[in-house]
């Protein structure tokens, strides 16, 4: 009888720490799977159609929400300690035809319930004997659960990884979705010449040279004395790529940038 009594408490103790164990990394799992969906949406999004910056915030604002709301589940798991009870009545869901008999053992196993009448010594002996020769059978599949949950945010991971290895400018969408606030853009752009002294008269090319993506507004930005507003026009592709715009006789002193896709 000892060694049924112990050995039914020591598996339903194994069985109780390892459904605990399972929970709290399925919350983990659950909420790490549904933050990187949104992040993968919300950067793909950004990557084809370029956000701004008020609907990246909008979606990293989601993101905590949603971790905000795992870290509260985590919370309610880790306070909830581990019950012989709960994985006796998992077991009994398996094994229906058990019936209550290794639930109401592992009230008596865990003190839950004390006997109170002198025929209940008997009950309880008899019911962790019991109770011993069916977990001897069963098997509860606590980790078994957490392979699906592995296995999506495996897959989420490895689509992040390819995304920013093989897409032009993944890297850059996703800092500017996990970091809104930075500047961070997929288009950059150099100005020749820049800060340049002419005779006056004399006409001046000006060249943006853009790496990554190219874009397809790129546009001459200037200002001179005569007008304070900024001036804009349209700047020329040649077919070597670079974007040209000829300033012609020029008499003031000006300033002038070159900008398209956030770049400038």
């Amino acid at each position: 009888m000892e060694n049924s009594s112990r050995f039914a408490k020591d598996r339903l103790q194994e069985a109780s720490r390892a459904r605990h164990s399972s929970r709290l990394l399925a919350t983990v799992l659950g909420t790490a799977a549904v933050a990187f969906v949104i992040v993968l949406c919300v950067v793909f999004l950004d990557y084809w159609l370029m956000l701004v910056p008020s609907v990246r915030y909008g979606g990293l604002a989601v993101v905590c929400l949603f971790l905000a709301g795992g870290i509260y589940k985590l919370v309610k798991v880790l306070k909830r300690p581990a019950q012989l009870k709960d994985a006796a009545l998992d077991a009994e869901t398996i094994k229906p035809e058990i019936g209550c008999e290794l639930s109401t053992a592992a009230e008596y196993l865990s003190g839950e319930r004390k006997p109170s009448q002198a025929y209940e010594n008997e009950l309880a002996v008899a019911l962790q004997d019991k109770a011993a020769a069916h977990l001897a059978k069963v098997q509860l599949p606590y980790w078994q659960r957490l392979i699906r949950p592995v296995v999506i945010v495996a897959i989420l991971i490895l689509i992040a990884l390819f995304f920013t290895v093989l897409a032009s400018g993944g890297f850059t969408a996703f800092q500017r979705v996990v970091f809104p606030w930075s500047n961070a853009s997929y288009t950059t752009v150099q100005v020749q010449p820049g800060h340049i002294e002419i005779p006056m008269g004399r006409d001046l090319e000006v060249k943006g040279v853009f790496t990554g993506r190219i874009p397809t507004d790129a546009r001459f930005e200037w200002q001179d004395e005569s007008r304070p507003d900024w001036q804009l026009a349209a700047l020329t592709r040649t077919e070597q790529g670079e974007f040209i715009y000829p300033l012609k006789n020029v008499r003031t002193p000006l300033k002038y940038r070159v900008a398209g896709s956030g770049a400038g």
